[in-house]
């Protein structure tokens, strides 16, 4: 789904790419956001990191909640535990530094090119929890099935289209 009146990085595609059951492990909820720019030249777009909303429902459509902040949503703390994870990046399949990817706030992609961010979801707030959250809130994700919305923007120069993933169920277990 596009909005807006101009299509940035039109070369560039993305998809969300996961399992669709799972093993219970303590890297949580699997997942990756792929990202193909069909174009012979570069394309130059935000850090799709900063712009990516991710929000993940029970069986009974219930909102499980987990701390994730990006960088441009206008929130000038930052969560001391990790419950969202960048586990690792792959440019034309061979991998890249993570650390470096992730504090990048525009990243160059490639002409004909093919990026992949793998991301994890560790641990979720615990049923009952009152704000302000603490670490002894935060719980690993338990057994269920998990419906995961992932909404990604691309944006390059002033110009952004809001991308909305199809809507994926994992059975996690």
């Amino acid at each position: 789904m596009g909005i807006g009146t101009r299509n940035p990085a039109k070369s560039v595609n993305a998809i969300m790419n996961t399992d669709t059951t799972q093993k219970k492990s303590d890297k949580g909820l699997q997942f990756s956001l792929k990202l193909h720019n069909d174009a012979d030249t570069a394309v130059v777009i935000v850090n799709p990191l900063d712009l990516l909303r991710i929000s993940v429902f029970d069986a009974a459509w219930k909102e499980i909640q987990f701390p994730y902040r990006g960088r441009r949503q206008g929130h000038d703390r930052e969560w001391t535990n990790n419950t969202f994870v960048v586990n690792h990046i792959k440019i034309n399949g061979r991998a890249t530094d993570v650390n470096t990817f992730i504090k990048d706030y525009y990243i160059t992609l490639p002409g004909n090119s093919k990026v992949e961010i793998f991301m994890g979801i560790t641990k979720v707030v615990k049923p009952g929890a009152v704000m302000p959250l603490t670490v002894e809130q935060m719980i690993t994700v338990p057994s269920g099935i998990y419906k995961v919305d992932l909404v990604c923007a691309l944006m390059e120069g002033q110009s952004s289209v809001i991308l909305h993933m199809p809507l994926v169920n994992i059975h996690y277990k």
